[in-house]
């Protein structure tokens, strides 16, 4: 059987690989987090983009648009 001591190291260990447990979840969820957040802030960044972009040649698209459909 097992002494008093024995008995609190016990304990201890298993409160030890608990707390780290915990710990490694509560990081890979605010990983996650953090990685969900940056797909956002980067795919907003590149709709502004788009909607600030103004097409150069409008006029040339749609000559070259009737060319192919003259050809077809």
């Amino acid at each position: 059987m097992d002494t008093t001591s024995q008995k609190r190291m016990i304990r201890l260990q298993r409160t030890k690989k608990e707390r780290a447990e915990e710990c490694r979840v509560h990081l890979a969820r605010h990983r996650r987090k953090r990685i969900k957040s940056a797909k956002i802030r980067s795919s907003q960044r590149i709709a502004e983009q788009f909607h600030e972009a103004v097409p150069c040649c409008p006029m040339n698209q749609s000559t070259m648009m009737l060319k192919v459909g003259a050809r077809g």
